[in-house]
């Protein structure tokens, strides 16, 4: 019998060589009758030419301007790209391991952007205590998205790679989405459903898991359901976990601890030829079944 497990710049300008007017002093000394003194015009129109010869700071950044010297134009060209912020965060998550896989084996960055959003489904098998439930068994463990149709049922599963995940050892028991699209008039702001897939071949999950496509609820276990559930709208830069943050629109029946559960496959006995097997039984007499075990005659 399968036992069941529930848990989820300042300009800088070139030096310029300051260019004055040589004096020219005559070696021939003329009579005092001929000495004379420069006339005004004479006078300013040596000192117009002086200003003029004199390179002046803005001048030089002109000059500096045309030819590419500055080093505001070198800073600039030197100037590092900017980097967008989601394909930073992305890469630097990249980066940390383990990660999930998706569809095509790649791995999941666990951040999300201002256009995307982080689903994580909590799995679970062994109860180590009254309020834990460990991930023994978790590693290949697979998880599918599907889209929701107009009247809130369940539709076609997400085809693009990002709709399948797959635990990888050392996730914890965590599966891992990164949504895109899901900003303000993003194509996947939107709800969905998740469903567990059969795990991963040769995985620890496939070697232990019964996967639960259905459950039995309500009285005498008379309501069957299929084992899934329905997020809320995702919205980006932000994580949801499923299946505790489902969508409330579900009924009763569907409330969950917070962890995806399994049946663990019973150990296979092992042939021998030696005498003296012994055989213990287990009885679940917890409080979702106990009104319903039978006395043993």
């Amino acid at each position: 019998m399968a036992s069941m497990s529930f848990s989820g710049v300042v300009p800088s300008f070139a030096a310029g060589t300051n260019q004055t007017d040589e004096t020219v002093t005559a070696t021939a000394e003329p009579s005092a009758s001929l000495q004379t003194s420069p006339s005004d015009e004479e006078t300013s129109s040596a000192k117009s030419l002086d200003e003029v010869s004199e390179p002046t700071a803005e001048s030089e950044l002109a000059e500096s301007s045309r030819d590419g010297s500055s080093s505001d134009i070198e800073a600039a060209s030197d100037a590092p790209e900017a980097v967008d912020e989601d394909v930073a965060e992305r890469q630097a998550d990249v980066a940390v391991s383990p990660l999930s896989l998706d569809a095509n084996g790649n791995s999941v960055v666990k951040t999300p952007t201002r256009t995307s959003t982080i689903i994580k489904v909590t799995k679970g098998d062994v109860r180590t205590a009254e309020t834990t439930i460990a991930s023994n068994f978790s590693t290949g463990a697979r998880f599918q998205l599907y889209y929701v149709r107009w009247n809130g049922s369940i539709g076609d599963a997400v085809t693009e790679p990002w709709g399948t995940c797959q635990i990888e050892a050392g996730d914890n028991g965590i599966c891992y989405f990164s949504v895109p699209n899901t900003n303000n008039g993003g194509a996947n702001r939107t709800k969905f459903y998740i469903r567990e897939l059969a795990p991963a071949a040769g995985s620890l999950a496939a070697q232990n898991y019964n996967v639960l496509s259905k459950f039995n609820t309500g009285a005498n276990g008379s309501t069957e359901s299929t084992y899934q559930y329905r997020t809320k709208t995702l919205t980006s830069n932000s994580t949801i976990s499923m299946p505790a943050d489902h969508d409330g629109a579900l009924r009763t029946a569907d409330a969950s601890s917070g962890t995806w559960a399994n049946s663990i496959k019973n150990p296979t006995l092992p042939v021998t030829c030696e005498l003296g097997i012994k055989v213990a039984l287990v009885f679940d007499l917890s409080g979702s079944v106990k009104t319903l075990v039978r006395p043993i005659p």
